[in-house]
């Protein structure tokens, strides 16, 4: 009957009673009813003591924590003009600095040409950077005018060209030629018209390929069909490398103005020698001064021999020596740079003399 029982139950699809049946037989069963396939009913979950298996993707968040994206850096009118405003304070930073080796290279040069035309070495002038500085400023101001009066006329002939050849492609491509062939252009024009008188290539030379230079950086301004607005060129390295080359123009043309300048200045000093202001000089000792154009005059008792020294004692030691027909050059420290009224560009002569206790200078100067 039992038996019975559970066969008519199996057969309306009940659970069969196997609460009295082997232990061995409810497993088989239990086993059997887990790997049958039955669409209409859910398999069990699994056992706690069966590992979870790996899951390749990772688990959603959680709804209730939001992640929240960084913000998107905002790009207003303020900080456009913080920009515009740090880029300008780095241009003038970068003139300034330029400007400033300018005027000592040019003192340099031009002191070292003016002392070898006079026939000596620059090196006994003794001058620091800031006295080279201020000995330019006064020649250099002009020429400082002009710069910045061409630099201005540059930028407004580049804006009124971009303006003008916008929409001409074929005139601004016979434009920008021009203006890119006049590195090469200009020194050949110089060239031709310094033929005449060779002295002046030497600075008309630099001074043609630097404005040539200026004719390229505006040539590469101008619109192009492959970049119509090119207002950022400078930042390429092609603009890196023009502007290092007209800085090298212009250190290269302001060198050869400088010794213009310094060749023109020896000769005005040689030519108006006696105009200069003039120097007399009393010593305690013979300085065996032995030039032409220089006189002495013995004062007092004869004289000691130069190696014999001036005598100690509390007053002032005695003057005994007098020199006349010196012109004043140029002071360093305690030294004086004297040129003889007798001086000759072929027989050049500088005498050097201390200025201490042992001599007296007077000064004068025709008015």
């Amino acid at each position: 009957m039992r038996r019975t029982r559970n066969e008519t139950s199996d057969s309306h699809g009940s659970v069969p009673d196997l609460s009295s049946a082997h232990p061995l037989t409810r497993f088989r069963h239990r086993l059997a009813t887990l790997l049958a396939p039955d669409p209409g009913r859910t398999p069990p979950p699994p056992s706690p003591s069966t590992p979870p298996s790996p899951s390749p993707s990772p688990s959603p968040p959680s709804p209730s924590v939001p992640i929240a994206s960084p913000p998107a850096a905002a790009e207003g009118p303020g900080s456009r003009s913080v920009a515009g405003l740090w880029e300008t304070v780095s241009a003038l930073g970068g003139l300034l600095t330029v400007g400033a080796a300018l005027l000592v290279y040019f003192g340099w040069v031009r002191t070292a040409t003016l002392s070898d035309y006079l026939g000596f070495d620059d090196s006994l002038i003794g001058m620091s950077i800031q006295d080279y500085m201020l000995r330019s400023v006064n020649v250099l101001f002009g020429v400082f005018a002009v710069v910045i009066g061409l630099a201005l006329g540059a930028f407004r002939a580049s804006a009124l060209l971009r303006r003008s050849l916008a929409d001409r492609p074929r005139r601004a491509r016979l434009v920008r030629g021009v203006l890119a062939s006049a590195p090469g252009s200009l020194p050949a024009l110089a060239w031709s018209i310094t033929r005449a008188d060779p002295g002046w290539w030497p600075l008309a030379g630099p001074c043609s390929f630097t404005l040539g230079l200026v004719s390229l950086c505006l040539a590469l301004s101008l619109p192009r069909a492959r970049d119509p607005d090119p207002a950022g060129w400078w930042r390429t390295p092609t603009g890196v490398l023009l502007a290092f080359l007209l800085i090298l123009g212009v250190f290269w043309s302001a060198g050869r103005y400088a010794e213009y300048v310094g060749r023109a200045n020896g000769a005005e000093i040689a030519r108006e020698l006696s105009q200069r202001t003039s120097v007399v000089l009393y010593s305690a000792r013979n300085l065996q001064i032995n030039v032409q154009g220089v006189r002495v005059a013995v004062l007092g008792d004869p004289p000691r021999p130069a190696a014999t020294p001036a005598p100690k004692g509390d007053g002032p030691p005695e003057l005994r020596f007098r020199y006349t027909g010196l012109r004043l050059l140029a002071r360093s420290g305690d030294r004086l740079l004297l040129l003889p009224d007798g001086w000759t560009y072929q027989r050049p002569r500088l005498i050097v003399v201390r200025d201490d206790e042992n001599v007296r200078l007077d000064y004068g100067r025709w008015r």
